[in-house]
């Protein structure tokens, strides 16, 4: 090692799917290459044996400037001070400090939620970081709290340092203007929106219940649009979506562009994100940068993110969902004082400041 203090990132998950840990992966990296100059960052595929530059230029442009790509294989001993990766996985054989990211622990705590080969890797990559000597880096205090019960570790291995929401989402430039997308959907009414993979866990099926037993003239006066990519263990959701098809105005709009998602977001009457469970729940956060009033579920993470300023459900309670779906699309000062408090609230989450902890948490594991 030379004197710069020398940091290996693990790249997979920022190079790969556009999901929550991918973006989460490549947001925080972008922004502690911003943060850090000083730093000797070293770049790895964990997952690869090369790293691809045509996508590394495409997601994180102008890294390959700030720093070192390492092609072939893992870090060496002594090649660094430390060693993170945004995600579960560790580095084969490493032997020196090491910190990574649980973002949350639902394939043992909710492990119907997920297929048999999903519980299987996340949990050995999982054990294998935790044998490795790695230190937590928990996005919530309750996925900290989730994996001090889970996983049996002591906590003071575990770190919480809260996400962020991607810049992108803000409020609209031009209040009331009807996005191109809308038009693209068939969109033609008033809708509340949902964004999230489509899988059990994200309780879609509850959410389309609620929305089926909203008041006639409600129910009647807004479509429901789905936003999500495919996910697993959902035939019966999509089944449950045919069926209200014929007496709802359901839109299933798939995967979207980030610039649509925005546009879909502002334009809102109101957002629901009823999921039985999550580590931090970036939709909730996304919402809120954008303005846009939140109905979310009353467990793990959730509250903790929205922080007081959304519409609290047991995701269980279809009657209880359903009402406050009621509450809120009928009551446009109800809409407009939880939107006002959601971009405050939003405010209290950055890249720079979670980039900022992060460095601070990697030299403090560096020297203990």
């Amino acid at each position: 090692m030379g004197t710069a203090f020398g940091v290996g990132l693990d790249l997979s998950k920022a190079l790969g799917v556009p999901d929550g840990i991918g973006n989460y992966s490549r947001l925080l990296i972008a922004a502690m290459l911003e943060a850090a100059p000083e730093v000797d960052f070293r770049l790895f595929d964990l997952r690869a044996s090369r790293v691809d530059r045509t996508r590394l230029a495409e997601v994180l442009p102008g890294a390959e400037a700030r720093a070192t790509v390492v092609d072939g294989r893992g870090p060496g001993s002594g090649e660094l001070d430390v060693f993170f990766s945004p995600a579960f996985k560790a580095p084969p054989g490493w032997r020196g400090p090491l910190v990574f990211t649980v973002h949350d622990v639902t394939f043992v705590s909710h492990p119907r939620y997920h297929t048999l080969g999903n519980r299987v890797e996340v949990l050995t990559e999982t054990a294998a970081a935790l044998a490795a000597g790695g230190h937590v880096l928990a996005v919530s205090a309750a996925t900290r709290d989730e994996t001090a019960r889970w996983l049996a570790v002591d906590p003071g291995r575990i770190t919480v340092i809260h996400s962020a929401a991607d810049p992108a989402f803000r409020p609209p430039d031009v209040p009331g203007r009807r996005p191109p997308v809308l038009d693209r959907l068939g969109v033609d009414r008033p809708y509340l929106l949902t964004v999230g993979s489509i899988e059990p866990r994200k309780n879609l099926a509850g959410l389309l219940e609620a929305f089926a037993a909203l008041p006639d003239g409600l129910r009647e006066g807004h479509a429901l649009v789905v936003v999500g990519a495919a996910g697993w263990l959902n035939d019966a959701i999509h089944a449950r979506l045919a069926e209200l098809a014929r007496s709802c105005r359901v839109v299933f709009a798939g995967a979207v562009s980030l610039a649509d998602l925005v546009d879909l977001y502002g334009a809102a009457r109101a957002f629901a994100y009823p999921s039985f469970a999550e580590g931090f729940g970036f939709p909730v956060l996304e919402a809120m940068s954008c303005g846009t009033a939140v109905v979310t579920s009353n467990v793990t993470s959730l509250p903790e993110v929205a922080g007081g300023a959304a519409e609290l459900v047991d995701p269980g309670d279809t009657a209880a969902l359903s009402a406050a779906l009621a509450r809120l699309l009928g009551d446009e000062g109800r809409r407009r004082e939880l939107g006002r408090r959601g971009l405050e609230r939003a405010r209290a989450f950055s890249w720079r400041r979670t980039a900022e902890e992060t460095l601070g948490l990697l030299r403090r594991i560096a020297v203990s």
